[in-house]
């Protein structure tokens, strides 16, 4: 799991200095690994769906990202109902 917290920094650092196409590729390698630990329908793998989306927003990938942050967004709220911090920052993504 270290793996994918790395990768996921890396991503945020890309993310900050502009350059989102390397973000999204170092979101995607973290998501894959936090999917194969914690499967499809877990608050871990939607907050990495919410990070990788956030990237393909700034490309202008509308449709790609509205995907990941519907699915990430109903994950979220089985896992801790509407009124939480976690679904509040999939929201504002």
């Amino acid at each position: 799991m270290w793996q994918a917290k790395r990768l996921i920094n890396l991503g945020a650092i890309r993310y900050d200095l502009g350059h989102y196409v390397e973000a999204e590729q170092f979101d995607r390698q973290a998501l894959d690994i936090v999917q194969s630990w914690y499967g499809e329908d877990n608050p871990e793998t939607a907050t990495d769906l919410t990070i990788l989306a956030r990237a393909l927003v700034f490309q202008q990938r509308f449709d790609e990202a509205s995907d990941l942050l519907q699915k990430s967004l109903a994950i979220k709220e089985r896992a801790f109902g509407k009124v939480h911090p976690s679904v509040a920052s999939t929201l504002t993504a």
